[in-house]
């Protein structure tokens, strides 16, 4: 076992799409990843990973008429699924998948936290082998909430997942807050900002996923059908980022993180 335990850590991600072939290839291209098929409680799910011994996620294919958009959903590692969920409901969100065992794996749900914002939660088989997330390029690396209430979400996740949280004041209009398992900032929050005419962005989870060059990732993101949501931003000390839907509409955002002094 690592000695960073990872337990109410993000672990995993899942993506919901309509066309899992065109996500492979849009995917497989811009951040090089490979890809695997696998049958996991009697449906058939795509695997991805930068190699097949270190899968980070996978592809399910939904249907065109699902009521829900296609969306990347992000998953905590959670102890016990079914007393996590207890606390969930008790505390205003929504179940979505029930608990569900896939056998000599581990135990998943999903839920929705009290403002609509889908994300997962995983209870391993066999915690003994249980590792935290990779890091490295071309690998998730943060996760940001949009709430349209922060005070509520902050709230909601500590008594979920016992997550603390810091704000930081910006230099124009809200703040922004880290989630913090101890001391250790593990992913952010802020308002949804206004977006001018038309309706606001939902509540949503984003993944960003670690890139070694943000303008080289922007450009073959454009080379490849995405939507740019927001063009590339830099926040010193932070990094460089920006915000992509792709073609059949999940949103996903990569950073290329400024160096950390040695």
């Amino acid at each position: 076992m690592s000695e960073k335990d990872p337990k109410w850590r993000f672990c995993w991600q899942q993506l919901n799409t309509t066309d899992v072939e065109a996500a492979k290839q849009f995917y497989g291209e811009l951040f090089g990843w490979q890809f695997s098929e696998q049958e996991m409680a009697g449906e058939m799910y795509t695997i991805f990973g930068m190699s097949e011994d270190a899968p980070l996620g996978m592809f399910q294919t939904q249907p065109s008429d699902a009521p829900s958009p296609p969306l990347w959903i992000p998953y905590v590692s959670v102890p016990d699924v079914a007393d996590t969920v207890g606390k969930a409901t008790a505390n205003g969100g929504n179940v979505l998948v029930p608990t569900t065992a896939i056998p000599d794996a581990g135990t998943f749900a999903v839920l929705a936290d009290p403002d609509g914002a889908v994300f997962a939660i995983w209870a391993t088989a066999n915690p003994d082998q249980e590792q935290p997330m990779p890091t490295g390029n071309n690998i998730p690396v943060w996760y940001e909430l949009m709430s349209p209430d922060p005070a509520k979400s902050a709230s909601f996740y500590n008594a979920l997942f016992g997550w603390g949280h810091e704000e930081f004041p910006m230099p124009e209009g809200d703040p922004y807050n880290i989630f913090k398992l101890g001391e250790e900032g593990i992913a952010g929050f802020m308002r949804i900002p206004t977006m001018g005419p038309g309706d606001p962005p939902p509540p949503m989870w984003t993944i960003y996923v670690n890139v070694e060059d943000a303008d080289a990732t922007f450009a073959k993101a454009e080379s490849l059908g995405a939507r740019i949501l927001f063009g590339i931003m830099e926040v010193p000390t932070v990094g460089r980022f920006a915000g992509f839907m792709d073609k059949a509409g999940a949103v996903m955002a990569f950073i290329q993180p400024e160096p950390m002094d040695n």
